[in-house]
């Protein structure tokens, strides 16, 4: 059988992130090529007793119907809008759109922005799993290099000047795969740098809040909020099988959003929603977050003191 494929199947490549899923199943295996959240800190307890409540509540029914606000269940984009006040970045509820994990926001991203040709920036080295699912859409990517304390902004400036660049894609908190955080002032600068240039800033901060050491930094979409998209997820604080993460962008292009949101799969699972934000309006997730961290923390520490004792002297590395 001759299956008659699009030209841009045909041109898809293997993903890197199943590549890095199938390590998974092996017991034997400490994977540290994908950012994996400890199972062993997952609130199992917790997400099954706002599962029953979620079902025993005389609404229970409604969790299992289609949803009536396809942005996404106003209780969770509620606190989503909290915990960004939180953070210093003042957002509106009618600014978010919840999504099945952040990953299904890179795709809207580039449904939204990219045409066949179009150029997008990104980070060297940079997530695979933005490229791979950006890839689809057969963009052009330029490369900007990594330094210690974010961005080289000599490469970003010269790529944002390229009128064929229409976003930057960048994961400034704890980037993947390096683990490097963006200074504050290197933050600010590309923001603007971007705003200039009318280059759209992709913010992915899927770690941003598991931090055990130093201070948190201002979201870089502070700097520039009209010009810039932020993806968060729930899968890093609470867990990757909820599969539910957002984004927030900017009034003037939300509906854009929602619109190829809802061609794809209408709305992120409702019970999936209501149970997340009974399990945020039952538990303490500061507390959650928090304890999860100081874990983190030692096993860093524990990984720091084994790379020190066995690789050789002409390795570096910074924390």
């Amino acid at each position: 059988m001759q299956y008659r494929l699009s030209k841009k199947v045909q041109t898809m490549r293997p993903s890197f992130v199943d590549k890095i899923f199938a390590l998974i199943a092996s017991p034997d295996i400490i994977s540290f090529a994908g950012g994996l959240p400890g199972r062993e800190h997952f609130p199992v307890a917790a997400i099954k007793a706002a599962a029953d409540k979620v079902l025993s509540e005389e609404t229970g029914s409604d969790a299992l119907q289609y949803s009536g606000t396809p942005k996404g269940y106003p209780p969770l984009v509620n606190h989503i809008v909290k915990r960004y006040a939180g953070r210093g970045l003042n957002v509106l509820p009618e600014e978010i759109l919840v999504l099945n994990g952040s990953q299904q926001a890179m795709d809207l991203t580039a449904k939204v922005f990219i045409d066949e040709g179009d150029g997008i920036i990104v980070e060297n080295p940079s997530y695979l799993g933005a490229l791979d699912g950006f890839t689809y859409y057969q963009p052009k990517f330029t490369v900007v290099q990594l330094e210690k304390d974010g961005v080289n902004l000599e490469q970003l400036e010269a790529a944002a000047k390229d009128k064929k660049n229409k976003i930057f894609y960048s994961v400034p908190t704890f980037q993947n795969p390096t683990g490097l955080t963006y200074s504050d002032e290197k933050r600010k600068k590309a923001a603007e740098i971007l705003a200039k240039n009318n280059v759209m800033l992709f913010e992915d901060d899927p770690y941003g809040e598991l931090r055990f050491k130093g201070q948190h930094p201002q979201l870089m979409t502070s700097f520039a909020p009209d010009n810039s998209v932020i993806y968060g997820s729930f899968s890093k604080i609470i867990s990757p099988g909820v599969r539910l993460g957002w984004l927030r962008a900017p009034k003037a292009l939300i509906d854009k959003f929602v619109l190829l949101k809802q061609a794809t799969d209408l709305h992120s699972g409702t019970l999936t929603q209501r149970i997340v934000a009974q399990f945020l309006q039952d538990n303490n997730i500061d507390e959650h977050i928090a304890k999860v961290s100081k874990s983190y923390a030692v096993q860093c520490q524990a990984m720091l003191d084994a790379m020190k004792e066995y690789f050789h002297k002409t390795f570096n590395w910074c924390i």
